[in-house]
């Protein structure tokens, strides 16, 4: 009887340790997802300054070289509607991102609002949207890795003592 009770506890300690564990990396995920969306963000500049390339071929580029990420799927999902020029690009973004089978931790509210211009308005203001947006994706990057290390061991640490605590309820 003891030694069940024991195999219960320790099993309710490690469910409750590994949830505080999945918790805190969903943040780290957080800061990776701003991460690739200002690298992404880097290519349409470089790619719009000085190659001048339509859109749908730069987004089907990063849909190749993301292929591993929801971010890949999300550009191919993105170019697809695309050529069927049926919406706007802004359309095609809010479409591709609020389609529930991409699971994202971060908010595309930049990437929205840089649609708006992207290929309505000359390179030179395209490129003045894309620096703002990196700007504010950074300024996001530093908010979210200032969250991750505040929240993150809290998390891992809510997680056992949860777990410690349904221990001592059970004995």
């Amino acid at each position: 009887m003891y030694i069940l009770k024991i195999v219960v506890c320790i099993c309710i300690l490690e469910i409750s340790t590994y949830i505080g564990i999945v918790l805190g990396r969903q943040l780290k995920n957080r800061t990776k997802e701003y991460v690739t969306l200002q690298s992404i963000c880097i290519y349409i500049e470089s790619r719009i300054k000085y190659s001048g390339d339509n859109l749908i071929d730069i987004f089907e580029d990063i849909a190749r070289q993301n292929k591993d990420n929801n971010f890949g799927k999300l550009f191919l999902d993105i170019t697809c509607q695309m050529k069927k020029n049926i919406y706007t690009l802004n359309e095609c973004i809010s479409r591709g991102i609020s389609n529930n089978q991409y699971r994202f931790s971060c908010n595309f509210d930049i990437l929205l609002e840089l649609s708006n211009s992207l290929g309505k308005s000359d390179v030179e203001n395209q490129i003045k949207a894309i620096n703002l947006a990196k700007d504010r994706i950074s300024v996001k990057i530093d908010e979210s890795r200032v969250f991750e290390n505040k929240n993150m061991k809290l998390y891992r640490n809510l997680g056992v003592i949860c777990g410690m605590m349904l221990v001592i309820v059970l004995i």
